[in-house]
């Protein structure tokens, strides 16, 4: 994945991956869109900062809502932002 900066705090990620993980545990399958990434983006961020958001994902190689779960790596992209061992 590239090094491009997170428009959203990884705190915030890791609560939309949670949201996600439960939506697939209740329904089981993904529609290979961003459905429902961008309703819970709605619910907390203007429609641009949404599209900016997807676009975010999109520049890391994320198709759908199952790839923010499965493909964003939270460990890396808060090692972009902070060094705990200097």
């Amino acid at each position: 994945m590239n090094t491009t900066k997170s428009p959203i705090p990884v705190y915030k990620l890791a609560f939309l991956q949670a949201y996600l993980y439960q939506i697939f545990s209740l329904e089981g399958t993904c529609k290979k869109n961003f459905e429902h990434t961008k309703w819970y983006l709605k619910e907390k961020y203007t429609e641009a900062e949404v599209e900016s958001i997807i676009g975010y994902f999109k520049s890391k190689g994320l198709k759908c809502d199952c790839d923010v779960i499965s493909k964003m790596d939270l460990k890396e992209i808060s090692n972009e932002i902070l060094e705990f061992h200097k």
